[in-house]
């Protein structure tokens, strides 16, 4: 064990993610730059604005069926986005309007590349390949499903549906992978699904934590059982800055509920908002208190915008500082034990 300060660590290991983060751009371009189009998208993702609009572009981009359509569509998306970048973008799309097959198509190839990027499969199967290179390369990886926010019972026990069923695919298609290691038994299970609480519930009301919280368990209980069975772990993914303590206060509700109590499963801090630091040390000072242990999932956050203007509309403190770092996502997870562990 290094006799080093923590922070002395962290920091260098932060250097030396940017570095290779550095590396891989100067190899390698976003788009490949073959095209107009893909020369442009990659100028303007340099906006954040323009890149979260463009992510929910992905959404909806699988369901465009004529080039039309992927044209209109994108145009709408980027009204919101003020950048000359995207001002050029939306000059191409509307000249691309007199032959919309061509532009059409290279926006829909290179909106996948970028998605490819960022979004490991269409579903497990897919992106299995991309999760086995992460493991060759000797690291470890939590698998979320895209989306939130479902807006009726039918569709929140749908996604409870897809989460046993990746859980049951990763399971199998792992079971040949061995540990291996000093730390290997004290580590957390390969399978490892990120579930997002507001895709357990329809009317999720921080505002009624507890029948929020027993309408979530409902369907959450299922899931953690069934990944206890296949020897899994579970992330409770954190949202928005409004399902914060529900999301903390249902996990430990989980972990009540959960055997053995040496279980892995863990949480989401977001390390942009103010009050992260408290919040993990609150929860560090919970876990010793039950004799238990539970992993953390840092990440840097992906709600910045959307919080200010919240916060900004209902005249509450804003949750995340005034400038935004420049420090790329990061997401890690560790292992927290207790101290009789």
């Amino acid at each position: 064990m290094s006799n080093r300060p923590i922070q002395s660590e962290i920091e260098d290991l932060g250097r030396e993610i940017f570095r290779l983060i550095d590396t891989d751009r100067r190899t390698a371009t976003l788009f490949g730059g073959k095209d107009f189009y893909g020369r442009l998208m990659e100028w303007a993702m340099q906006d954040p604005v323009f890149k979260t609009q463009m992510f929910r572009f992905v959404d909806v981009l699988p369901a465009l069926t004529s080039s039309g359509d992927v044209l209109k569509h994108m145009a709408e998306y980027l009204k919101s986005v003020k950048t000359p970048a995207s001002g050029v973008l939306r000059g191409a799309l509307a000249f691309g309007q007199f032959l919309p097959v061509m532009p059409a198509r290279l926006i829909r190839q290179n909106v996948l590349a970028m998605a490819n990027i960022f979004i490991c499969g269409r579903d497990g199967k897919s992106a299995f390949p991309n999760l086995r290179r992460i493991w060759g390369e000797g690291a470890r990886f939590t698998v979320d499903i895209l989306g939130e926010a479902v807006v009726s019972d039918r569709e929140a026990d749908e996604c409870a549906a897809k989460y046993l069923e990746l859980l049951d695919f990763l399971a199998a298609a792992t079971r040949s992978w061995k540990v291996e290691g000093p730390l290997a038994a004290g580590e957390p299970p390969f399978v490892n699904v990120s579930v997002k609480i507001s895709a357990l519930c329809a009317r999720v009301q921080a505002s009624d934590p507890e029948a929020s919280i027993a309408t979530i368990m409902r369907r959450l209980k299922r899931i953690t059982a069934h990944a206890g069975q296949l020897g899994a772990s579970i992330n409770l993914d954190m949202e928005h800055y409004g399902l914060k303590e529900l999301t903390l206060e249902l996990f430990k509700e989980l972990s009540n509920e959960v055997e053995p109590k040496n279980s892995f499963h863990g949480f989401v801090i977001q390390a942009y908002l103010r009050d992260s630091y408290a919040d993990t040390e609150r929860m560090l000072n919970w876990v010793r208190s039950q004799g238990r242990q539970f992993t953390i999932r840092l990440v840097k956050g992906a709600y910045w915008d959307f919080e200010k203007v919240v916060a900004a509309q209902r005249a509450w403190e804003i949750p995340v500082p005034l400038v935004r770092p420049s420090a790329a996502i990061i997401g890690l997870s560790a292992p927290f034990r207790s101290a009789r562990s």
